[in-house]
């Protein structure tokens, strides 16, 4: 799902399925990004953004498990010394 410059990816490793996923989200090329599960919160499961391939890396830990990840821009600082979201601020 794309929601302005952040991306929401759903997935979900069924039974037999494989426990490393990759999604791959090819307009975010070469992007850096900062991935985080947000559902659920908590959890053991690794993932990584991988800008050059363009693609999220994911591994579960079990079977039948899903999760929902957020990516978006590195946080930028202005002079103030205030981190925020890309396109966050309004001035």
């Amino acid at each position: 799902m794309k929601c302005g410059e952040t991306r929401y990816l759903a997935v979900w490793r069924r039974a037999g399925g494989n426990s490393i996923q990759e999604l791959s989200v090819q307009d975010l090329r070469g992007e850096e990004r900062q991935a985080k599960r947000i559902y659920p919160v908590q959890g053991a499961d690794r993932y990584e953004w991988n800008a050059a391939k363009g693609s999220l890396c994911v591994e579960f830990s079990r079977e039948n498990m899903a999760a929902l990840y957020r990516l978006w821009f590195i946080l930028l600082v202005c002079e103030c010394d205030t981190p925020w979201e890309y396109g966050s601020p309004s001035f």
